[in-house]
Order: structure tokens, then C-alpha cells, then sequence
């Protein structure tokens, strides 16, 4: 909170001349979880473009959101204090970690499900989307301990935890050079997004609700985009695959804008 006081007290005062005035940093980040201790509190919403080279985390990650104007619990109302528009991460590696680049109430919904295998004669279980556990909605203590027992409170990037209502909350860490679920949503102040060049899939809801997003490039060694994996991007106008046979859907880019062009080099 004390981070958002200070940029909103600087966007307060700030001319609007000023505000428009760009502001260039290239930063080098030689250990992972540091980019706070290159960039200080007062620049945070000063910075319009950012450059970072080096190995990140989900505590670098959650800077450079608040940068953007993102907050936890997916809130992407355009907040004054989000200057950043140009971010240039190519020469980034994403390194796994178990510090959070979000923590937001979760909306997911999971199944549970048992078979029996005739060959092996033994019982499989197997977990998925669905409603047999809605997490959207309070737990019963006894809910939550058949979650653990059955689904787990450790995912592919992320954990679960639940308050004294019940209410679950979702805890997003950081892949090796993986963009993760929701690692950019609501960052509603980026224009142009370099994403690093040795990403490897982009997870859904990764880029989403970047109202003002308007170019992106998909890097060569990237295999996929995963289902809604760049979602509610109003203004996008060119996702461009660097690499010709990196598998994406229609639905990969769904609630975007629909004079989007998507171009293969």
C-alpha cells in the first residue's frame, strides 16, 4: 500500500505534460528477486519504458506489475500510477521460485475422478476442471480437507490457501522460462510487450486485460500458447509468431480485438 500512496501521490501533483514524458531505464538484474533494490519505491511510477537483462523472479515480476498499474486479485481498473507502456524483456530468463508474482482469490473449478484399470487391477486417480470443487466459492472445513487429500494445494505454478471464511486464494510462482498463469493480467498500462526469447509456453490468462497492448511477438523457441492464453487485450492489433510452427487456436486470443491480425514470419 505504502508503493501505491507514493505513486499516487506523485501522479496527483504531476503535470500532464510531464506525465507523457518518457522515461527510459535499462536495468541488469544479476540475481533473481533483486529489480526492488535497482529500482526504488519513487521511480516506480515514473518509469514509461523498461528494459531488464538478467534472471527474474516472482518477486521481479510483481515490481515490474505494479509498474504497469496491476494489482492482486486480478483488479485491472486503470489506476493513474501505471506509466510503464514499453517493456522489453528479450534478454530475460523467467527462473522458478517460490516467491509470488500474485495472490488472488481463485475462480477455478476442479473434478475429481477415479477409474478402474482391469489390467493392473488397481484404482487410478486422476484430477481436472470442473465443478465438483468450486473454488469461487467458500469451503467447509471438510471441503477443503478433501481437497487437499484428493486434488492438492500444490499445482504446476501455484499453491492454494484458504482464510477463516473459506474462500481460497490462488498463489502464482514463477517456471523456468515459462509465462505463467495471469503473470501479466491487468497490466493496464502496457503498450508494446517483448516477451523473453527463451520462452517455452505461454500458460493461460498469461497476457490479459492489458487493455492497452497493442503489438506482441510469440519468441521461436515457444512450443504453445495454451487455451485463453492471451485474453481481453482490447486494443491488440498484431500477435506475430516468430517461429512458423508454434501451435496456437482462435480461442488463444479470445476477447481481443477483432480487427487482430495474426501474422507468421
Amino acid at each position: 500500500m505504502k508503493h501505491l500512496f507514493i505513486c499516487l501521490l506523485a501522479a496527483t501533483f504531476a503535470l500532464s505534460a510531464s506525465a507523457q514524458q518518457q522515461v527510459r531505464k535499462d536495468v541488469l538484474v544479476k540475481k533473481a528477486g533483486t529489480l526492488a533494490t535497482i529500482i526504488p519505491p519513487d521511480e516506480l511510477c515514473q518509469i514509461t519504458h523498461l528494459r531488464v537483462v538478467g534472471k527474474i523472479n516472482g518477486d521481479d515480476i510483481r515490481w515490474i506489475r505494479k509498474m504497469a498499474g496491476a494489482t492482486d486479485n486480478s483488479d485491472s481498473i486503470d489506476y493513474k500510477w501505471g506509466q510503464l507502456v514499453d517493456l522489453d524483456l528479450n534478454e530475460v530468463e523467467i527462473v522458478k521460485g517460490k516467491a509470488t508474482y500474485l495472490d488472488a482469490r481463485s475462480t477455478e473449478k476442479w473434478r475429481h475422478s477415479t477409474t478402474y484399470s482391469t489390467k493392473s487391477g488397481k484404482y487410478k486417480s486422476s484430477s481436472s476442471f470442473s465443478d465438483s470443487y468450486d473454488l469461487s466459492k467458500p469451503l467447509t472445513p471438510e471441503q477443503w480437507k478433501e481437497f487437499r487429500s484428493t486434488i492438492g494445494t500444490k499445482q504446476v505454478g501455484r499453491f492454494y490457501t484458504i482464510d477463516d471464511q473459506g474462500y481460497v486464494t490462488a498463489h502464482y510462482t514463477t517456471e523456468n522460462n515459462i509465462l505463467g498463469f495471469y503473470m501479466f493480467d491487468g497490466c493496464v498500462s502496457l503498450q508494446r510487450l517483448i516477451l523473453p526469447s527463451g520462452t517455452q509456453l505461454i500458460r493461460t490468462r498469461a497476457i490479459s486485460n492489458c487493455h492497452a497492448l497493442q503489438k506482441i511477438a510469440i519468441p521461436a523457441q515457444c512450443g504453445g500458447v495454451q487455451e485463453y492464453g492471451i485474453t481481453d487485450c482490447h486494443s491488440l492489433e498484431l500477435v506475430l509468431f516468430l517461429n512458423p510452427k508454434t501451435r496456437y487456436k482462435p480461442r488463444n486470443f479470445y476477447n481481443c480485438s477483432p480487427n487482430i491480425q495474426i501474422q507468421r514470419k
